[in-house]
C-alpha cells in the first residue's frame, strides 16, 4: 500500500546521514511546522477569514521530497490550496552532510575551512 510507497520515497529523499527513518520522519514534521508557521506569518488581515475555514477543514502544507536541499540547507514548501510553493530555510542545527555539518538557520550547509597545507 501507500505507507510502503511513502517509507521508500523518504528513505531515498532523505540521506542516510540523517539517521534512522524515525529521525527522517521527525526532521520532515519540523519542516512541515516551519511551512505552516511561514504561512500563517504570511496571512493578511484581509484572508484571516479564509485562513480561518481553512484550518476547519484542515488542509496542511507539504513539503516536497524532490526538493530538499541538503547542501544549501533549504526546501520547498507546497501550501494546501494550489498556493506558490516557496523556499525556507532548514533549521538551525540541522544535519546537512555525512561529515555532521549543521545548517546555520539562514545559508548554506556549513563546511569547515580545508586546512591549509
Amino acid at each position: 500500500g501507500t505507507n510502503k510507497e511513502t517509507l521508500v520515497l523518504l528513505n531515498n529523499s532523505v540521506p542516510e546521514f540523517v539517521g534512522s527513518y524515525e529521525e527522517k520522519k521527525e526532521l520532515l514534521s519540523t519542516f512541515i511546522t516551519s511551512c505552516n508557521t511561514k504561512r500563517m506569518n504570511v496571512t493578511s488581515v484581509e484572508s484571516k477569514t479564509l485562513a480561518n475555514k481553512e484550518t476547519a477543514t484542515n488542509p496542511s502544507p507539504a513539503i516536497s521530497l524532490i526538493s530538499l536541499y541538503f547542501h544549501n540547507c533549504t526546501f520547498l514548501c507546497k501550501p494546501p490550496n494550489n498556493g506558490p510553493t516557496f523556499l525556507m530555510p532548514m533549521p538551525n542545527g540541522t544535519l546537512c552532510d555525512k561529515l555532521k555539518n549543521r545548517c546555520p538557520g539562514d545559508g548554506s550547509c556549513a563546511t569547515p575551512p580545508i586546512p591549509a597545507c
